[in-house]
């Protein structure tokens, strides 16, 4: 697990003193969301086979949700994309195998992985939830 930091990256840094997680400063963090996932991209092992991208502004995500994103994730399978999805709506975090690091790693400005996602609608695989977390967002509540 890395968190990536930037905005009170020591105060960020002292609440997860230890807990068994990897940080990741992200110098350009005023430049937006994409900076922060190439960050995190940019620190991912080279034999890694996927990323879950989890927004820290959406804390009630269920762990079980999580579990159920990992199991449905299967790039031989044409799931190289697997979304949390609630009456009809996508949400997140998203899982995306290692196919789409590159484009992950070249989002720019304050966006996420939508485009990513609409742009490779055969390899994304809806894991239905009755998870509301998957919508609750922080910034917006």
């Amino acid at each position: 697990v890395f968190v990536v930091t930037g905005h009170q990256a020591a105060d960020v840094a002292a609440a997860l003193d230890g807990c068994d997680v990897g940080l990741v400063f992200n110098p350009a963090f005023k430049d937006g969301m994409g900076t922060s996932i190439r960050a995190g991209i940019e620190a991912l092992p080279d034999d890694a086979d996927a990323v879950m991208i989890c927004l820290a502004d959406m804390p009630e995500i269920q762990p079980s949700t999580m579990s159920a994103l990992i199991a449905a994730f299967d790039p031989a399978a044409e799931r190289s994309i697997c979304v949390p999805v609630n009456d009809g709506r996508r949400g997140n975090p998203v899982v995306f195998g290692a196919g789409h690091f590159g484009a992950l790693a070249d989002i720019d400005g304050d966006r996420g992985g939508r485009d990513i996602i609409d742009a490779h609608a055969s390899g994304v695989f809806p894991v239905a939830t009755a998870d509301v977390g998957i919508f609750r967002d922080y910034d917006t509540i």
